[in-house]
């Protein structure tokens, strides 16, 4: 169902990674975004004198951007939306963690020491819908615009 997803999955690790050499979870919504449905998004590499953290902070601040709709419900999720996470790291700080939903219930995201991976989105994981650390879901406002796109041209 989701073939092209495939070039993406086992990319490493890789912090501030923004290609096919290595990603972190924000650089992997970029690549995909840009290669998959033609949208540029701020790359937040302007951040890596200060470390990954700055740049999470900064993917924190975008979800309150103009760019970004705040999803209602779980079930009015769509391939593409962003999940956004607030994990809990070493020393007790929270930082936010972002992945792509895919139906039925899928995520494509990054780990570190893992990479990129398209697991299910069930309870054995803490990145299931219903865990305290959902923050919730994005749709870019490019997003909808191609969903009226193809919906008029169907």
């Amino acid at each position: 169902m989701y073939d092209n997803l495939a070039r993406y999955i086992g990319i490493p690790y890789k912090e501030l990674g923004r290609d096919e050499l290595g990603v972190d979870c924000w650089g992997l919504v970029y690549l995909v975004y840009e290669r998959e449905l033609n949208i540029i998004l701020p790359t937040f590499l302007c951040y890596d004198e200060v470390g990954s953290q700055a740049a999470h902070e900064a993917v924190a601040r975008e979800q309150d951007s103009p760019s970004w709709s705040k999803i209602g419900h779980i079930k009015q999720l769509q391939a593409y939306d962003l999940l956004l996470y607030n994990r809990v790291r070493m020393h007790a700080s929270r930082c936010p963690h972002i992945g792509m939903f895919f139906p039925p219930n899928r995520i494509l995201h990054c780990l570190e020491g893992v990479g990129v991976c398209f697991p299910v989105l069930d309870r054995t994981t803490t990145f299931h819908l219903d865990h305290p650390s959902f923050i919730g879901g994005y749709r870019h406002k490019d997003m909808l615009d191609l969903n009226q796109f193809r919906a008029v041209n169907q």
